[in-house]
């Protein structure tokens, strides 16, 4: 296992160092679990298999961001006479 030291910047944020990052396959912009193990902070690569869950989750975000979202509906029927439109 490989150990380096790196800073926590602004926020909170770190960088990973581009040799681990490409060691485990992870890019900008994919998804990450964080979770305290140990006594420490551990960071492991959400599986890449469900790419499609990752694009939709993204664009769901953008759709929040841009405020091109619909609802809450307070019924299964309000859903559907909305879709229907």
């Amino acid at each position: 296992m490989s150990t380096k030291t790196i800073k926590i910047q602004a926020r909170g944020t770190v960088t990973i160092p581009r040799d681990m990052r490409s060691s485990v396959n992870i890019d900008t912009g994919d998804l990450v679990d964080v979770s305290l193990e140990r006594g420490g902070v551990f960071i492991k690569p959400v599986s890449r298999t469900d790419e499609a869950f990752q694009k939709s989750l993204h664009k769901a975000l953008n759709d929040l961001k841009s405020g091109t979202v619909h609802g809450p509906f307070s019924s299964s029927q309000q859903l559907r006479a909305y879709a229907k439109r």
